[in-house]
């Protein structure tokens, strides 16, 4: 978005509703960030009309091991259902990650009143959104599953991937204008 602005506002509401969010409004000075714009989860509470979103995460930037990359992976794909993401060796690095998540990510929970705790052990910005490292490699491929208890069914396999070591990799899936899943990787 060029020239223009957004608001982060958190919606209030109760654990219940699954419109209680806790957390800053917007980004914090001197953290390094990524914003998503994709569809709503839920139906919100304060604008029923209003069916997007935006997802701001935090980016752990740090270098990897020697000869390692990092990487993170998000599901913004209605369609795609939960599902498990492999790397180039078939190891399932994320598994299970709904839409509007990230693998791994950190649920906070909500007292009665739709709090949450003001300090959650070892939690960090770090930890939200989390990176995991993997091997360098030149033309491989990542694979999308169905997260399914029986069998795995490749949904989208992403091919001819170079990873470069020292590099810190986002990959995302999203639904293109004809409701087919598509990839997308962006190198921080």
């Amino acid at each position: 978005m060029f020239g223009g602005s957004a608001n982060f506002v958190r919606e209030r509401g109760t654990p219940a509703s699954g419109a209680d969010y806790s957390g800053p409004d917007g980004p914090i000075a001197n953290f390094y960030h990524s914003i998503f714009a994709t569809a709503r989860r839920t139906v919100s509470k304060r604008n029923p009309g209003n069916l997007d979103s935006l997802i701001l995460v935090y980016d752990d930037l740090t270098a990897p091991a020697a000869g390692k990359a990092k990487i993170r992976f998000a599901n913004f794909s209605k369609s795609g259902g939960r599902v498990d993401f492999a790397d180039q060796d078939g190891n399932v690095l994320f598994k299970g990650v709904a839409f509007g998540t990230f693998g791994d990510q950190v649920q906070i929970t909500y007292d009665a009143t739709g709090k949450s705790p003001s300090t959650i052990e070892g939690l960090s910005w770090k930890t939200l959104a989390p990176y995991k490292e993997i091997n360098a490699s030149n033309g491989s491929s990542l694979q999308i599953f169905e997260a399914v208890p029986s069998g795995r069914t490749a949904i989208l396999t992403i091919n001819n991937v170079t990873i470069e070591a020292g590099k810190v990799y986002t990959v995302f899936i999203s639904d293109d204008a004809k409701g087919q899943i598509q990839a997308t990787t962006i190198t921080h």
